[in-house]
């Protein structure tokens, strides 16, 4: 969640699609990498990683979503990158109340995909 956090460390406004093809170049995914779906069939393997990396950090108010398909950092997202964190996980997360809640609306377990996400 780290590099998806700092690549919207400037304070502008992010379409969604960018960041996922910003990330995938940044990680120098290749082709194939991007375009792998999920077992489901119905989206890409990464952007779906991505996207539920923003929906957490958004849950713990780190960025927000000022309309469909864009995001942008918080002032506690920023204050998040001034303590140069090695990672940004879900421990690091849960220190608000609002992720906490966020999780504990699922059904008490935590699934791998969420375990991936950093």
């Amino acid at each position: 969640m780290l590099p998806l956090l700092t690549l919207v460390a400037d304070g502008s406004e992010y379409r969604f699609r960018d960041v996922v093809e910003d990330l995938a170049k940044q990680f120098e995914l290749r082709e194939e990498e991007r375009l792998e779906l999920l077992p489901s069939g119905r989206a890409p393997k990464f952007a779906n990683r991505v996207g539920w990396a923003a929906t957490h950090l958004s849950k713990a108010g780190l960025i927000e979503r000022p309309r469909r398909g864009y995001l942008t950092i918080t002032k506690r997202g920023l204050s998040v990158i001034k303590e140069a964190p090695d990672s940004v996980n879900l421990k690091l997360l849960d220190r608000y109340p609002e992720h906490v809640e966020f999780r504990s609306k699922s059904d008490g377990t935590i699934s791998e995909s969420d375990q991936k996400v950093r």
